[in-house]
């Protein structure tokens, strides 16, 4: 019989009221309020973020300021600062990325690591490893975070939930059907609201305990492949790999219509700044940089202005990009015209790793830290080529690990 293939654990990682966490950084006197995130101004739309002290009221995410202040008078409201929250999620990813070098990006305050053989590495088990890296994160960022680790990745984001706020958890073959028990169908990340209603309709089940009891082949008939692949993962069994490797980018643009017609110009930097955010991440998520940066501005549809700049040296830098997108809009706005959407685009795309040193270039390696080690050789020699045999490469962490 071919050899059984090694267990798999991954964890998820997801930010606590992100937003809200990342305000309260330098607003720590509001700590223990019911604090909102809402938009440009903070007095309109929607809210965007909403402390646990202002769950308690019903409010999150999606819920118009106006319905927010009706539920919660005393609620505090601020206005989103996304130049803020960009450089606090690619330093969350950087740190994560030495942790484990496969790690898979899901928005700006969660994603998914593969902790498989890292129990050996470090010598530690699982959950203690979680909970260091959450410490390290506290001191360094000062975000709170929440993880769950599981045998997939279905399990770990159930396990995320769970340990909400500020906690980690582990599921395991010992502990699954506890854990899960009683947990609604809405709780599995996949799970929307339609196929949540058809399980209840259709089989009368409401639970993620009785959907896992279900025969496979009658899920397989009814709802298909997808649904059939988050039934396995919930039994323990992996089945979505980690989304590492992306086909390489030509560009990247990112655009959104404004609420209303505008021609505040601090108004339209700030979304084009958001734009930005989403565009860079992406660019630096797939290791590129970019040659050329351009924004455009929509007047009356179809009327649109654009502009772009070529940068002297192909750059991923975020501070770079803003502040060239910014020279930008100074040039392109005029004050007499009505604004309906903006947008940016990153073109003439390369590689980061283009002008790679020699293999034996190793001065910009940390030598103590076996990750670190392992991308190189990936970089240098393919996947898989080179792997840690000596116990001795064990770096404790926090002192060899990250610096």
């Amino acid at each position: 019989m071919p050899p059984t293939p090694p267990k798999k654990t991954f964890a998820h990682i997801d930010c606590d009221c992100f937003f809200v966490s990342a305000e309260l950084i330098d607003k720590p006197h509001l700590k223990g309020k019911p604090v909102c995130v809402a938009g440009p101004t903070g007095n309109k739309g929607v809210v965007t973020s909403a402390s646990y002290e202002a769950r308690k009221f019903n409010i999150k995410a999606g819920t118009p300021v106006f319905k927010a202040r009706q539920l919660c008078p005393q609620a505090i409201f601020i206005p989103g600062d996304f130049q803020k929250y960009g450089p606090l999620s690619f330093k969350l990813f950087a740190y994560l990325q030495k942790l484990s070098p496969k790690i898979e990006h899901i928005s700006i305050d969660e994603g998914y690591a593969d902790f498989s053989n890292l129990d050996k590495i470090y010598n530690l088990d699982f959950l203690t490893l979680g909970q260091k890296f959450q410490t390290f994160i506290d001191q360094k960022l000062k975000i709170p975070i929440s993880i769950g680790i599981a045998p997939s990745k279905s399990l770990a984001k159930i396990g995320s939930k769970l340990a909400k706020p500020h906690g980690a958890i582990i599921i395991n073959d010992q502990n699954r059907i506890e854990l899960i028990n009683g947990l609604k169908t809405n709780m599995v990340c996949g799970f929307g609201r339609r196929t949540c209603a058809k399980l209840l309709a259709n089989f009368g089940i409401e639970t993620i305990e009785q959907f896992i009891r279900l025969d496979p082949i009658v899920i397989k008939k009814h709802f298909g492949s997808p649904v059939l692949i988050i039934w396995h993962e919930l039994q323990g069994q992996s089945l979505l790999p980690i989304k590492q490797t992306q086909e390489q980018a030509k560009s990247i643009m990112r655009s959104s219509m404004f609420p209303r017609k505008t021609n505040n110009y601090e108004f339209i930097k700030k979304w084009l700044t958001m734009r930005l955010i989403e565009a860079t991440k992406k660019l630096q998520t797939q290791n590129l940089n970019c040659q050329k940066l351009g924004i455009f501005l929509r007047q009356e549809h179809p009327h649109t202005v654009s502009i772009d700049q070529e940068l002297k040296t192909p750059s991923h830098n975020y501070q770079e990009l803003k502040d060239l997108s910014h020279n930008l809009l100074q040039k392109l706005y005029q004050s007499n015209q009505q604004y309906r959407a903006a947008g940016i685009y990153l073109a003439n795309l390369k590689p980061q790793n283009s002008n790679q040193p020699s293999l034996f270039e190793t001065t910009e390696i940390n030598t103590k830290d076996p990750i670190a080690i392992l991308n190189f050789c990936d970089q240098q020699l393919g996947k898989n080529q080179v792997s840690i045999l000596s116990h001795k490469l064990k770096p404790e962490f926090g002192l060899s690990f990250m610096g």
